[in-house]
């Protein structure tokens, strides 16, 4: 009977050690994990990075986002700078992580939200000038684009094949400037950040 008890002791003792080890694993694991994840840059950012939300142009102090006109449904119709409006899907981006450079930064492909369409250098060109326009999303390095963070919830966008810059067409503050790649030469109108519709 002694035996029988102390039996039913250790068991019950081994099952607590597990249920320590388990729990310390739900609550530092994930705390770990989530640490490691952030150490990048792309991390800095605020809110939930992959949902749909505006990409604002610094240039016109956020009044101004990127936009498909019209809320074209037609491939290779180029983006341009328009007035935010609220939930507008041809203003809408999600961003989806394809991975990292070596600095960490985040690689990623920009959905429109309208059409399902990647953003795309036309042409995969690599000339500063060339058009970013709609395209079916395809995988190639012309709709990849590096995520490179320039402070202030700021950020360069670099499409992977050229590593020009995404650009407001001679940094104009009016509606329908085109966007464009251009060489990255630290101004607004190379800049951008998230807004949430």
């Amino acid at each position: 009977m002694r035996l029988s008890i102390l039996s039913n002791s250790k068991r019950l003792l081994v099952l607590a050690c597990m249920a320590l080890v388990l729990a310390v694993g739900l609550v530092f694991g994930p705390m770990a994990q989530s640490a490691s994840a952030c150490s990048i840059a792309p991390c800095s950012l605020p809110g939930d990075w992959f949902s749909y939300g505006t990409l604002r142009t610094v240039v016109t102090g956020g009044q101004k986002t990127i936009d498909m006109p019209g809320a074209s449904l037609t491939a290779g119709v180029q983006f341009e700078q328009f007035s935010a409006l609220v939930n507008h899907p041809n203003q809408q981006f999600a961003i989806y992580s394809t991975g990292y450079t070596d600095q960490g930064y985040l690689i990623a492909e920009i959905r429109v939200a309208h059409s399902g369409f990647c953003m795309d250098v036309s042409g995969a060109s690599t000339s500063a000038g060339a058009a970013v326009v709609q395209w079916p999303c395809n995988g190639q390095a012309n709709q990849r684009f590096i995520l490179d963070i320039a402070g202030d919830n700021n950020f360069h966008i670099q499409p992977l094949h050229s590593r020009l810059c995404l650009d407001v067409k001679g940094g104009s503050l009016n509606n329908g400037a085109k966007i464009q790649q251009w060489t990255c030469n630290g101004t607004n109108a190379q800049l951008f950040y998230r807004g949430s519709y």
